[in-house]
């Protein structure tokens, strides 16, 4: 009955693990209980450039500097082939190489038996040849070595091992997603709302939060998107409860006023076709996304990047970053420390450079680049 205690907590951590890496450390130090060892690893290894792409471990402290000792004799390992070779058995070092074998090689001289490592238990949980997602016990000298009932037991878990891998990856992937994403539109140099079709808040952008943490042309009020003025919340409302509708495919544009300043500029369009955001938690409903403009939002083109991108001089590359920002010639000139004759022979060089005509079209030219993304 303990036995079986034990087994249903290391399970409920390792699921739990599955969803939030952060609570790995849990379920390994569930299963140091539970096979009654000194540590207790997960990882995954290539053995193609012997390198550990990824491990994490309880009850033994895993320094770089240990890894890299363990990197540098992977080849060494006289365990590492046959548990590669076997996907999915379980197996006790001593099942592999024999006493004498193990304790001359140069990974158990130089690495595990400083660490004080004699046993081991573990189990490959991917079926590659050229890397192994690896789940690991160790034991130290002064405990029996691992036998046929640990075996056992671990092989009653490798069905739920096997699983937890690949929900582990799977969600790895889908934050890595997310990450990109977030990251990507923090850089736009837009405010980017993405709404349910009540108006309630999905996700924003940094430029978004930040004019809705000033209350600048619009906030957020019980989780949703309103304007400053009553009468632009509904018409804001309703262009994104139309959106998500699908009534018209056709992006609608709007604009919110502010007290001070221009106001913002917005444009609401359907995220998709399809329903999306289906599940059991929430029920089906389209999403839109609400692009946000601020007309007094100063473009950010660095000269350094105008430089490299556009093959200009240091000098062109700032007169241009100037004008990008809204200034005129004359006043970009001044700022310099140019004449209005310098500046202009500057601009002319760069409509060649540019293939542009007219500073409007060498403007343009600067927007339509990536030069513009945030920092």
């Amino acid at each position: 009955m303990m036995a079986k205690r034990n087994l249903d907590g290391f399970l409920d951590r390792l699921y739990e693990a599955a969803l939030d890496a952060s609570c790995w450390p849990a379920a390994l130090a569930e299963a140091v209980d539970l096979f009654e060892s000194r540590s207790a690893q997960i990882g995954h290894l290539s053995l193609v450039d012997q390198r550990l792409s990824f491990v994490i471990s309880h009850g033994y402290d895993i320094t770089p500097e240990r890894i890299r000792s363990y990197e540098e004799l992977m080849g060494e390992d006289p365990r590492l082939a046959p548990f590669v070779a076997r996907p999915f058995v379980p197996m006790h070092c001593r099942m592999i190489v024999s006493d004498e074998a193990f304790h001359a090689s140069r990974l158990y001289r130089e690495v595990l038996a400083p660490d004080g490592i004699e046993y081991t238990l573990g189990v490959n949980l991917i079926e590659e040849e050229q890397s192994t997602s690896f789940f690991m016990m160790l034991r130290g000298p002064d405990r029996p070595r691992f036998g046929e009932v640990e075996c056992e037991i671990l092989r009653e878990l490798v069905p739920h091992l096997r699983r937890v891998i690949k929900l582990h990856t799977r969600f790895a992937e889908i934050d890595l997603d997310r990450l990109v994403a977030q990251e990507a539109l923090d850089r736009l140099p837009l405010g980017v709302a993405v709404v349910r079709a009540n108006a309630r808040i999905v996700s924003l952008n940094r430029i978004a939060r930040d004019l809705a943490m000033a209350g600048d042309g619009f906030s957020i009020f019980a989780g949703m998107l309103v304007a400053e003025r009553h009468p632009d919340t509904q018409r804001l409302q309703a262009a994104i409860a139309t959106a998500a509708r699908g009534d018209t495919r056709r992006s609608q544009a709007l604009t919110l006023r502010r007290d001070k300043g221009e106001p913002l500029r917005l444009l609401v369009c359907p995220l998709s076709a399809n329903r999306v955001g289906q599940s059991i938690a929430l029920p089906p409903s389209d999403l839109v996304m609400v692009f946000i403009s601020d007309p007094e939002q100063l473009v950010d083109a660095q000269s350094e990047q105008l430089q490299h991108m556009f093959g200009l001089t240091r000098s062109e590359a700032r007169l241009l970053e100037l004008l990008v920002a809204g200034a005129t010639l004359k006043v970009a000139a001044g700022r310099l420390d140019l004449t209005h004759e310098s500046a202009r022979q500057y601009l002319k060089s760069m409509f060649v450079k540019t293939g542009s005509h007219r500073q409007s079209d060498l403007i343009r030219k600067v927007l339509s680049s990536p030069v513009w993304m945030q920092q």
